[in-house]
């Protein structure tokens, strides 16, 4: 059981969090924080996944819960092994985990409620009564999570461009915490999501980061423009495809540079022609050195022909056309030296 403060990070489009290891009275065990962190697409994937077989889990977690708060059915060691099969399930899921950890929370608050009364009072029917209340406030919580979820999930429908009732935050526990010697406020965790949930619409909402579609698989990302494709690594390689695919057909479509793009082409049949033949390093250095100085000539002129705007003429095809005899008999004469 933890407790967990986060705060919002919009310049890197991060959830920070700091986790407390807590005894079963809340208390703070040890100094030891850990800290971990979500990015805000993150955010759209897991609250995505919380889907209804996760809630039927919650409820059926809640329901544990108050079985254990039964007197007579106080199976600690069941109850902590059946909470960590569900955290194990949910790993990947740092907000059902936090979900989770509200639940339990509040099962430990009751049932130490429960345990400070007098063992006298504790025979009685009134006794009862409060253990039916105590289930009650669990399932009241647990119900007030999943509309508290499903009222995120409307805002990312709408892509933030709704209403955002920042009042729910007003009881959020706001804490203030010193992190890497800047002041940051971070906000409590420990009793709901709500806290989570309606800052983060309210923040996004009032910036300039929006929704956007990623063409490829459809998901959803956050970002200051759209970029088409999302970040994940599946879309952005086909967006790498596109860009080297659009890159051709633009080469192909400029004139100026299908005039340098043929020319190296010949120039790399003439290398490869020698590099077969196993020239001595002399020979080939001074190949390249020729190269060199021709490949120079020609994208000079045919950059100031660009500039220029000027079509391509006989005089500049002429030009072309010298520097490839140039290099065919530089690579003949090589040639024959082996022959």
């Amino acid at each position: 059981m933890k407790k967990i403060f986060f705060y919002i990070d919009r310049t890197n489009k991060q959830i920070r969090f700091i986790h407390y290891p807590i005894d079963r009275k809340g208390n703070m065990i040890g100094e030891t924080e850990q800290y971990s962190s979500i990015s805000f697409d993150d955010v759209l994937t897991m609250t995505e996944e919380m889907n209804r077989s996760f809630f039927t889990d919650l409820q059926t977690i809640c329901e544990r819960l108050q079985y254990y708060l039964d007197f007579g059915k106080q199976k600690y060691p069941a109850c902590e092994k059946e909470l960590a099969e569900y955290r194990s399930k949910y790993v990947n899921n740092s907000l059902a985990l936090i979900l989770i950890n509200i639940l339990e929370t509040e099962y430990w608050a009751q049932r130490d409620r429960l345990l400070s009364w007098d063992p006298v009072i504790i025979a009685t029917a009134f006794f009862n009564t409060n253990i039916k209340r105590a289930k009650k406030a669990l399932t009241n919580l647990c119900q007030k999570q999943k509309k508290t979820i499903d009222k995120f999930k409307q805002y990312i429908a709408q892509d933030f461009e709704c209403e955002i009732d920042q009042s729910m935050t007003a009881n959020a526990g706001y804490t203030a915490r010193i992190e890497d010697g800047e002041n940051r406020l971070y906000m409590n965790l420990d009793s709901s999501i709500e806290p989570f949930v309606y800052f983060f619409a309210w923040q996004i909402k009032n910036s300039n980061i929006k929704l956007y579609r990623c063409i490829n698989c459809g998901r959803k990302y956050f970002h200051t423009s759209d970029r088409v494709y999302c970040g994940r690594e599946e879309c952005q390689h086909i967006k790498l495809l596109e860009y080297n695919r659009n890159l051709r057909e633009t080469r192909k479509q400029d004139v100026y540079r299908n005039l340098i793009d043929s020319y190296n082409a010949y120039v790399r049949q003439l290398k490869r022609k020698l590099t077969l033949m196993r020239i001595e390093q002399s020979d080939m250095q001074a190949f390249e050195a020729e190269q060199e100085q021709c490949a120079a000539v020609i994208r000079d002129s045919v950059s100031n022909y660009r500039e220029q705007q000027k079509p391509v003429d006989d005089d500049l095809n002429a030009l072309i056309q010298d520097n490839r005899q140039r290099m065919k008999e530089v690579t003949d004469r090589i040639t024959e030296k082996y022959f």
